[in-house]
């Protein structure tokens, strides 16, 4: 799992918002648990903050599309299982 917080919201307005994700090695898509003022995405989608990977390699990027200078957060929970 993944949050990512971005200073600024898809308005470019100072909101402080947060999203969280669920994603595995295999998928290329994280799922979007969490998202209140629909401000991330999964893929690379222009006026949002991006959250998304490489199918199959195990790649993640975080990529702000916002439009502004951005501060960003992140903080991943690892998780591992048979």
């Amino acid at each position: 799992m993944v949050a990512v917080g971005s200073r600024y919201n898809s308005d470019s307005g100072v909101a402080y918002v947060n999203g969280l994700f669920f994603g595995s090695y295999f998928s290329g898509t994280p799922t979007i648990l969490s998202d209140i003022g629909s401000d991330f995405a999964n893929a690379d989608t222009d006026g949002k903050m991006c959250f998304f990977g490489n199918n199959g390699n195990g790649n993640a990027f975080i990529k702000n599309r916002l439009g502004v200078t951005n501060y960003v957060s992140v903080s991943t929970i690892g998780m591992a299982g048979n």
